[in-house]
C-alpha cells in the first residue's frame, strides 16, 4: 500500500532585514526543502501554511505572542488541530523558534510536542519526536536554548552600553556620529584615514534650514501639515528623506522636535517602551528656529488638531491596508472637516495634491464594508469552527493531490513495465482517494451548510462596535487577500473588490444605496444564497480582471465564452470551467506607501 508521507511545516524567520538582503529565508526554505527529500516527508507548500516572520525578533519572545507573529499562528493552528498529529515542524535551529530563557521556551517546546508535532532542528541534525523524547534530548535542547539566550542577552547588552556611551559623550558636546537632522551637515577631520572616521562638529545646511524656516511660518500662519506638505510638493521642494515627496507625517515630526532648537534628548527602549534618559542635551547641534516660534508653532498644531486627534483614537479604521485609491492606488486615510467634523477617507496623494480623487464618507463606506463581508468567507467572524473546517478541507485536497499525482506515476510506469506490486499500489491508492473525496464532500457540505444566508442573522451577532471586533474583522479581509479599491464620480462611489489580485465584485453606493454586479461564481452563490439574485438571473461571464497598477497600459480582456443554453448551474455541486481560470501570470507584486510610515524623518 502507497502510505501517504508525513506532512511538514517549515518556520522560517530573521530578525534584521539585512539578514533577508543576504539570503536568510532563501537558506532557510532550501533546509527545509533538502530535509523532507532526505527523510520522504510532504513540505506542505501551501500559502495558508506558509509560516514566516520578517524582521522579528525572538529575544523577547514576540513570534510567539504577538497577535500577528506567524508561529503564534502555528500554535493556534495545533491546538485547533488543523495541523495533523505526527506532522513535523522544520526549522533551522531551536533559536528560530525562541531565544528567550529556557523557563520561557521550554514549555512551549514541550506543549508542541505533547500536541504530537515533531520538531526537526536542521543544523545539528536533530530530530524531537513526540512521544519518544528521552531525558538526554531534554538537556540537549535546554542547553541549546540557554546558549541561544546568553548569545542574544550579551547582544543586546554590548548594543545598549556602546549607545549608552555615546549619549554620555553627546554631554561632553561630541558628535553622535552620522545620525543628525537632516537640515545639518557632517563635517570631519581631513587627517582622519581610519575606516570608519566621525565628524567633528555639525553646521547648518543653509538651503534646507530655510525649508524648516518655511514650515513654522506656515504653521503660524495657520495651515495644517496636510496644506503645509502639499505646498511643499508643489514647489518642487525634495525631502529630507525618502523619494515619495513630503507627507502631513514628516511636517509633524520637524514641527514637534526640540532639534531645530539645538536640544538632543536621549532615549532608551523601542516603540511603546521608549522613554528618556536624563535631561535634555542643549547646545549638541546648532539651532535653526527660536524659541519664542517653536512653541508657538506647538500652541497652533495642538489648537487646530485637539479635536481630531481624540476622535481618531477611538475607532479601529476597519479599511486600514485594505483600500486603495482606483486612480493612484494610494491608501485612503482618515481625516475630518466640516462644522459637524464628520470623518473622510482621503487619498493620501490627493491630500499632498498629487491625486485629483475626491473624499469619500467614511460612515457610508462602512456601511459597504459590512455588505463585503457577506460576499466573502466571513462566518468565521461569528462562528468559531468555520476556520477549522476550512483547514481540514484544505488538508484533504492536498493529501488527495499528492495521492494522484503517485498514482500518475505509477501508471506511466506500468505502461512501460508491468509489475502486480504497481497495480497494487494504484488500487490502493484510488481506495484512499475515493475516502478522501467523501471526506472533501463532508467538509464541502459542512462549510456549505454554514453560509451566510439570513444577513440580519450575521449582522446582529458581527461586532464592528467594539476597537478588538473590528480589528479582527480587517484582519480576515487581509488573510483572504482581499484588496479593494475606490473612486467617486458624482454621487456615485464605486469600489472594485479584488481577491489575490482578481476582481470578484463591483459595489456601487449612492446616496447610502448599495448595488452589486460579480462575474465571481463564489460571490454569485453567496448573493444566490441571501436572495439577492434569483436562479434564472444567475450567470457568470467567465471574465475577471486583473489588478492593474496606474502605470500600466490596459490590457484587452478576453472574450467570454458564450452562455450555455442549458439550465443554470448547481451551486452545491458547482466548479469552475477549464476556460473560467486566469492561467495567465499575476502581475509584479503589488505594494503601496499605506501612509502609515511615509518618508519619515527618523533621526530627529
Amino acid at each position: 500500500m502507497n502510505t501517504p508521507k508525513p506532512l511538514a511545516y517549515s518556520y522560517r524567520r530573521f530578525s534584521h532585514v539585512q539578514q533577508n538582503e543576504e539570503g536568510s529565508l532563501k537558506r532557510q526554505k532550501d533546509i527545509a526543502v533538502d530535509y523532507c527529500q532526505k527523510h520522504d516527508l510532504q513540505l506542505v507548500d501551501d500559502e495558508q501554511y506558509t509560516f514566516l516572520d520578517r524582521a522579528k525578533s525572538a529575544y523577547r519572545g514576540k513570534n510567539a505572542t504577538d497577535d500577528k507573529a506567524e508561529l503564534r499562528r502555528f500554535l493556534d493552528l495545533v491546538e485547533a488541530k488543523s495541523i495533523p498529529v505526527g506532522s513535523y515542524l522544520i526549522v533551522e535551529s531551536l533559536d528560530r523558534l525562541s531565544r528567550q530563557h529556557p523557563r520561557e521556551a521550554l514549555p512551549r517546546f514541550l506543549d508542541l510536542l505533547n500536541a504530537g508535532i515533531n520538531i526537526v532542528s536542521v543544523n545539528d541534525d536533530k530530530l524531537y519526536k513526540a512521544g519518544e523524547v528521552q531525558e538526554l534530548d531534554l538537556i540537549v535542547s535546554i542547553m541549546e536554548m540557554s546558549r541561544s539566550h546568553r548569545e542574544s542577552h550579551h547582544k543586546s547588552v554590548r548594543v545598549g552600553i556602546a549607545w549608552r556611551n555615546k549619549q554620555e559623550a553627546a554631554r561632553t558636546g561630541k558628535p553622535m556620529g552620522a545620525t543628525k537632522p537632516g537640515w545639518l551637515d557632517a563635517v570631519y577631520d581631513e587627517n582622519d584615514k581610519t575606516p570608519k572616521k566621525k565628524p567633528t562638529h555639525y553646521v547648518v545646511n543653509d538651503d534646507k534650514a530655510s525649508i524648516v524656516r518655511d514650515i513654522f511660518q506656515m504653521t503660524l500662519d495657520g495651515y495644517g501639515k496636510n496644506i503645509v506638505a502639499r505646498k511643499l510638493n508643489e514647489r518642487g521642494i525634495p525631502a529630507f528623506r525618502g523619494e515619495t515627496g513630503w507627507g502631513p507625517s514628516s511636517v509633524d515630526q520637524i514641527l514637534k522636535s526640540p532639534t531645530v532648537l539645538g536640544i538632543y534628548q536621549p532615549y532608551r527602549g523601542k516603540g511603546k517602551e521608549r522613554v528618556p534618559v536624563g535631561e535634555p542635551i542643549k547646545g549638541l547641534y546648532p539651532p535653526v528656529i527660536d524659541e519664542t516660534t517653536f512653541y508657538a508653532a506647538q500652541k497652533a498644531v495642538t489648537d487646530r488638531f485637539r479635536t481630531r486627534s481624540t476622535k481618531q483614537s477611538q475607532r479601529f479604521n476597519v479599511w486600514s491596508k485594505l483600500l486603495k485609491c482606483t486612480h493612484c492606488h494610494a491608501a485612503l486615510n482618515l481625516y475630518s472637516k466640516g462644522k459637524e467634523q464628520r470623518t473622510y477617507l482621503r487619498c493620501y496623494e490627493a491630500a499632498k495634491g498629487r491625486c485629483d480623487a475626491r473624499a469619500i464618507r467614511l460612515d457610508r463606506s462602512e456601511e459597504v464594508f459590512r455588505q463585503l463581508l457577506t460576499k466573502v468567507n466571513s462566518l468565521s467572524l461569528v462562528q468559531s469552527d468555520a476556520r477549522s473546517l476550512q483547514a481540514q478541507l484544505n488538508e484533504v485536497e492536498g493529501r488527495k493531490a499528492v495521492l494522484q499525482r503517485d498514482m500518475a506515476e505509477n501508471l506511466e510506469f506500468l505502461r512501460t513495465r508491468p509489475s502486480p506490486a504497481i497495480r497494487a499500489l494504484v488500487a490502493d491508492a484510488d481506495d484512499e482517494i475515493a475516502r478522501l473525496e467523501e471526506k472533501r464532500v463532508e467538509l464541502e457540505k459542512a462549510l456549505a451548510a454554514d453560509r451566510i444566508t439570513d444577513k440580519a442573522d450575521f449582522f446582529a451577532r458581527l461586532d464592528l462596535e467594539s476597537y478588538e471586533g473590528r480589528s479582527r474583522a480587517n484582519e480576515l479581509l487581509q488573510r483572504l487577500s482581499i484588496l479593494v479599491t475606490a473612486s467617486k464620480l458624482d454621487d456615485v462611489t464605486t469600489y472594485l473588490v479584488y481577491k489575490k489580485e482578481l476582481e470578484i465584485l463591483t459595489i456601487k453606493e449612492t446616496d447610502g444605496d448599495i448595488q452589486m454586479e460579480t462575474d465571481s461564481p463564489d460571490v454569485m452563490m453567496a448573493m444566490y444564497s441571501q436572495g439577492e439574485v434569483k436562479a434564472e438571473d444567475v450567470f457568470v461571464s467567465g471574465r475577471r480582471r486583473k489588478l492593474r497598477k496606474p502605470k500600466d497600459a490596459a490590457e484587452p480582456v478576453e472574450p467570454a465564452k458564450p452562455a450555455s443554453t442549458e439550465p443554470g448551474p448547481n451551486w452545491g455541486t458547482y466548479e469552475e470551467p477549464d476556460w473560467y481560470t486566469v492561467t495567465n501570470s499575476m502581475p509584479d507584486e503589488y505594494t503601496v506607501d499605506d501612509g502609515s510610515t511615509e518618508e519619515a524623518v527618523n533621526t530627529y
